[in-house]
């Protein structure tokens, strides 16, 4: 069986030589996932990291703009325009007309980052910067939330907020509780203005969970993209197991990794995706990505990668 591990270890090594050469990975190297396949000091650990990573499910600077523009274009404006049409009963409109909509809609909306800490790395920030550089909107149609005045909003037809992911949902319900945002979000919808919150992928049962809470009542969440129990590493039924058996020694291998080297098997929120956005890893994505201890050597770093 070693024989085995170590023929797929060699084919998929040259597999990731040119991924990183040809860069579809940003912000990886050759020299990175070699290091970072060094933890792993047996052939069946080898084996199992490089399926995973193989398999994880990543949205490149391109994959993001895209997702942006049919967020935006087909899930939030034409939808709306969609609902016009019906109800005006000229759904058959030519091109030129709802492209017209599509522009004036844009005019009348305002793009708003979710920011935690209100730093610049910030992922709403990133989101924002894409909308920008890409045309879909210009940077007088953003906003930081307080900045952006009643009698602005009362001009409006649609408030968005961006971010880039739906993990657990804690950080979303945080944001919407405080005064200042609330009270932006009461007068919009006195005002009749639409609110949404745009992202660009998220697991679906925890999209569902958060916009049910009393607080979202008046937020719809749209996401580009989502990600389902089918996705999560540790079901039995996610394609990349051969079978039961390679499954259940892949957990308990990865139980022994977090008892040897207090690499936990379960991201934030106990949440175990391979999920990578452009230059960086969720924290709800599996811990063996970016955790870094003496013992280890993360893929990608994020702000809370150390422990100690």
């Amino acid at each position: 069986m070693d024989k085995y591990y170590s023929k797929y270890i060699d084919n998929k090594k040259a597999i990731i030589r040119v991924i990183c050469r040809t860069r579809q990975w940003s912000g990886l190297n050759e020299s990175d996932v070699f290091d970072w396949l060094d933890n792993f000091l047996d052939p069946f650990g080898k084996y199992v990291a490089l399926k995973i990573l193989l398999n994880s499910i990543y949205y490149s600077e391109k994959n993001i703009i895209a997702l942006l523009k049919h967020g935006i274009y087909q899930k939030i404006i034409g939808e709306e325009i969609k609902c016009k049409l019906i109800n005006d009963d000229a759904i058959l409109a030519p091109r030129t007309e709802t492209n017209s909509l599509v522009f004036k809609s844009i005019q009348k909306t305002a793009f708003i980052p979710l920011l935690d800490n209100y730093k610049p790395g910030e992922s709403g920030n990133q989101m924002t910067r894409y909308l920008i550089q890409n045309r879909i909107c210009t940077p007088e149609k953003t906003y930081f939330i307080e900045n952006l005045s009643e009698p602005e909003i009362s001009e409006l037809n649609t408030l968005v907020f961006l971010d880039d992911c739906i993990g657990s949902g804690n950080q979303l319900e945080d944001y919407f509780d405080k005064i200042h945002v609330r009270e932006k979000l009461d007068f919009a919808c006195r005002n009749g203005v639409r609110v949404y919150y745009l992202i660009l992928t998220g697991y679906n049962k925890n999209i569902a969970t958060v916009q049910m809470k009393g607080k979202m009542k008046d937020i719809e969440i749209v996401a580009c993209d989502e990600l389902s129990e089918i996705d999560r590493i540790f079901n039995q039924k996610n394609i990349i197991w051969h079978d039961d058996d390679e499954y259940c020694r892949a957990n308990e291998y990865f139980e022994h990794l977090e008892k040897e080297f207090g690499i936990n098997q379960y991201g934030y929120s106990n949440l175990d995706f391979a999920v990578f956005i452009h230059n960086n890893v969720p924290d709800w994505s599996l811990p063996i990505f970016w955790m870094e201890n003496s013992d280890w050597t993360p893929l990608m770093k994020r702000k809370n990668s150390t422990q100690f």
